[in-house]
């Protein structure tokens, strides 16, 4: 398994979101509803979603939330 990066725009603001996944397909297929859910916001509010970043999900690194930056 491996964790997905993505970036994203939302009420102009520029946001970014990593979860562990299956594949890359399926990642992005989640990113969307799972930022929008973060977001709490309805999908069609977020914008330029794209992957930035593929790392192994080893449990060695330590991963941040947004609110704790």
């Amino acid at each position: 398994m491996k964790r997905y990066q993505f970036m994203y725009k939302y009420n102009g603001k520029d946001g970014h979101f990593e979860f562990p996944s299956e594949s890359p397909n399926k990642a992005t297929l989640e990113a969307l509803e799972r930022i929008a859910d973060i977001e709490f916001c309805d999908p069609s509010e977020i914008t330029d979603i794209r992957l930035v970043k593929i790392s192994d999900a080893n449990g060695k690194t330590h991963f941040e939330c947004e609110g704790c930056q």
